[in-house]
């Protein structure tokens, strides 16, 4: 319910905005709070759920579990030498 209020109340906002750098700065904060709640939902849903096709009351997901690494590029030097 809080989102779904947030979001009314940044719709509502944006078109009482009649300054399109206003309105891309009301867009900006809603992306990046939408965007928060999207990745720990993800994260949320991939250590419920194993591997697999799962489907909720209305929606599915695919859940994959991959490994992956990153590369310090900055330490790499130090350790080549």
């Amino acid at each position: 319910m809080i989102e779904t209020t947030a979001t009314i109340q940044a719709v509502a906002t944006l078109a009482s905005l009649a300054n399109p750098i206003d309105q891309l700065a009301v867009l900006d904060t809603e992306i990046k709070r939408l965007e928060a709640i999207t990745k720990e939902l993800k994260a949320d849903i991939s250590n419920i759920y194993d591997e697999g096709k799962h489907r909720g009351e209305k929606y599915g997901v695919t859940v994959s579990l991959c490994n992956t690494s990153k590369v310090d590029y900055k330490a790499l030097p130090a350790v080549l030498s």
